[in-house]
């Protein structure tokens, strides 16, 4: 017995989808075993024919699929999709699985959408992490813990974690002490690729020397290397 996986939200006359679940979990314990010997026998027949087709059906399948210039998590997830549609395609025109020709295929990409929608898109998660650990740190610290970098006389701030500027073309700008952003900024993720991740984003401004920090002067500490993070409401 073979479950139409598009069509698990159909019940099939049973009370609940738990039922149906258990239904298929125990006649595939009763029946199992013929329709894969068949399957295998299939593969290994037609194996050579088999080995140019399947790459191009995949390719061909998952370029349909995701957007251009997706993440290469959603791309990988998607040729693992595409398999799966290949062998369901295939098992049907080998007369093993009762389906007609495309449901494989639409079944999976029903699957691959839900997928997607949990995954968030079709960017790089640990972007999208990185990026929301940056805003939540000045959310949570851009008011108490940056000095003014213009002011005349001595701040008292506690737990300093850089200066504050207005930005020379827009919002604000937030030059990160070295340490802190290693520490804080950077914590939990590789700090190469937080930097790169914020360049991408136009948040962190490189120096003149192509540095991911930059050489500026600051109150009491003079000529230092800071990380220039763009933060604000007209530099978001």
């Amino acid at each position: 017995m073979l479950a139409r996986v598009w069509e698990f939200e159909t019940l099939h006359g049973h009370p609940n989808a738990a039922a149906l679940a258990l239904a298929i979990k125990d006649a595939s314990a009763k029946y199992h075993g013929a329709t894969g010997r068949e399957w295998l026998r299939y593969l290994v027949a037609n194996r050579i024919s088999l080995e140019d087709l399947i790459p191009e059906q995949i390719k061909q399948f998952v370029s349909g699929l995701i957007p251009a210039h997706a993440a290469g998590q959603v791309e990988r997830v998607a040729r693992r999709f595409a398999l799966v549609a290949m062998a369901g395609e295939l098992a049907t025109h080998c007369k093993l699985t009762g389906w007609a020709e495309g449901e494989a295929v639409h079944a999976t990409r029903k699957c691959f959408a839900a997928w997607m929608e949990a995954f968030g898109g079709s960017g790089n998660r640990e972007e999208r992490a990185i990026l929301a650990q940056v805003r939540g740190f000045f959310e949570m610290h851009g008011a108490s813990r940056f000095e003014d970098i213009t002011a005349a006389i001595n701040q008292r701030v506690p737990k300093r974690a850089g200066f504050y500027r207005n930005g020379i073309k827009e919002g604000r700008e937030f030059l990160v002490l070295p340490q802190t952003f290693r520490k804080e900024v950077c914590q939990g993720f590789d700090e190469k690729t937080v930097k790169n991740v914020l360049i991408e984003a136009g948040l962190l401004l490189p120096g003149n020397d192509k540095k991911p920090s930059q050489v500026v002067r600051l109150p009491g500490l003079g000529s230092s290397r800071a990380y220039v993070i763009r933060y604000g409401d007209e530099g978001e």
